[in-house]
């Protein structure tokens, strides 16, 4: 679904759901994913309706505000981008020390810096000019709160929005044995998979 419009009208549709929860039990089955991050009302509203439908995730989940947050929430012009911005970052540094607990092996040691009130430069490195999807799909960002993710990591397994912060975005995939599904060749409990609204 398209839009927040389009996911509230869509969110209790049982085809839908039954589609996405394969993936995300297909995700979690066939790979060691620590933690899960929802990204917005409609992500934590998926990540439950999976769990009601039997689904089964010992890992750690962190619900936080999705990055377009700021975006939408100043758009009418009522409030400034700076409230919503510094509602977000909050936001997501309450969410910050579950994660990096949750992440056991990191590839690189985790700051735990909080944010602040507002976005940094750190905070919005320039997404590499080599990657063609705009920062969605590729790991090779650096975000310090969390740690460096794993350069090595295939382009569909995880993925991190660079412009706005600590979530890792996942690709659908086309079948069962892409990249996003397939088993980790890698020891350890350090995969986050996200599921954004």
């Amino acid at each position: 679904m398209y839009g927040q419009g389009g996911g509230n009208a869509h969110i209790k549709d049982e085809s839908i759901a039954a589609y996405r929860n394969s993936w995300l039990t297909t995700i979690v089955s066939h790979n060691d994913i620590a933690a899960v991050i929802t990204l917005g009302t409609l992500a934590a509203s998926a990540y439950h309706q999976w769990l009601a439908a039997g689904a089964t995730f010992a890992g750690h989940h962190a619900a936080i505000l999705h990055p377009t947050y700021p975006e939408s929430a100043s758009a009418a012009g009522q409030i400034t981008l700076a409230d919503p911005t510094k509602r977000l970052l909050a936001n997501w540094n309450v969410a910050l020390p579950g994660l990096i607990a949750a992440i056991d092996q990191p590839d690189e040691p985790a700051s735990g810096t909080p944010y602040g009130t507002a976005f940094t430069e750190q905070d919005l490195p320039p997404i590499p000019p080599g990657d063609p999807t705009g920062g969605h799909t590729r790991v090779d960002a650096h975000c310090p709160q969390l740690g460096h993710p794993a350069r090595h990591r295939r382009r569909h397994e995880t993925g991190h929005d660079r412009r706005h912060g600590p979530g890792r975005r996942p690709s659908v995939a086309d079948t069962a044995d892409t990249p996003a599904v397939r088993p980790a060749r890698r020891s350890g409990r350090s995969r986050v998979a996200v599921c954004a609204s």
